[in-house]
């Protein structure tokens, strides 16, 4: 979901850029385009981590493993804890782990649907 809407905006920018280009009383409008295009893609490195920490899935359980795993503690349910904070401990260097954990949670949770259609 993450990346559908990152591309999307990525896309909606670069048509607009194509539609003003070569005009020159919309060079400052392509450089502002320019500026967010460039922190689309500065982002998207992160879009796995946002992908795989925000499943519904994960539960407080995970992320506890996870945090004794790679040896961080991951709480969002911690106020004032954020993405941001997420990105500065480094967790993309841990991505494996964290997919991997994801990928768990989501099929114990899958198992946990099919048992309680029973």
């Amino acid at each position: 979901m993450i990346e559908f809407e990152v591309n999307s905006y990525k896309n909606k920018l670069a048509k607009v850029k194509k539609v003003f280009k070569n005009k020159p009383e919309t060079e400052p409008l392509i450089a502002h385009i320019d500026h967010f295009l460039d922190e689309i893609k500065e982002f998207e490195q992160y879009i796995p981590l946002a992908t795989n920490l925000t499943s519904k899935a994960i539960e407080s359980r995970h992320f506890e493993q996870l945090s004794k795993t790679i040896g961080i503690e991951i709480n969002p349910n911690k106020e004032g804890f954020t993405f941001n904070d997420m990105i500065g401990l480094n967790l993309l260097d841990r991505i494996d782990v964290i997919e991997e954990t994801s990928v768990r949670a989501s099929k114990e949770h899958g198992i946990r649907l099919d048992l309680d259609k029973m």
